[in-house]
């Protein structure tokens, strides 16, 4: 398990302490761009167990990447995942929750396969040539 991102030092000598004996990677800082592909690329999952977010650059990476998801059920998480279904949420600010939704993807009872689907889609929906299209129209609109 890798936790990448700035946290304070408080909390980052909490994971330290639970993490210790176990196999998990923490790196406590700002993640440059090159490293942060590298991280999402090399992973199973991404899990963004964000408590409250407007919108997470993370998110759409990992999407690029069509990396399969553990995220929570916020309004702008579940805006953005158009076609999830409420069981591939996990209760924001609910660590139990959270764990839950971890054993049943390692029991098999989430269709990642079908979340794979559903990512390609969006990986089209929310791609530059789209939204630049999109945007190009706007102008043109607006020139009329």
């Amino acid at each position: 398990v890798t936790i990448a991102g700035q946290v304070s030092e408080t909390y980052y000598n909490e994971l330290r302490n639970k993490a210790k004996g176990l196999n998990v990677n923490i790196i406590p800082k700002f993640i440059p761009d090159q490293q942060l592909y590298e991280l999402i690329d090399e992973a199973d999952y991404i899990a963004l167990p964000y408590r409250q977010i407007s919108q997470s650059g993370v998110l759409l990476l990992a999407l690029y990447f069509r990396k399969p998801l553990l995220v929570a059920d916020l309004p702008s998480f579940k805006e953005t995942l158009k076609g999830f279904t409420d069981d591939m949420f996990f209760e924001a600010d609910n660590a139990c929750s959270l764990e839950e939704l971890i054993k049943r993807h390692l029991r098999g009872e989430i269709d990642v396969e079908r979340q794979l689907e559903i990512i390609d889609g969006l990986v089209d929906l929310y791609s530059w040539e789209k939204s630049a299209q999109k945007t190009k129209n706007l102008y043109e609109e607006c020139v009329k």
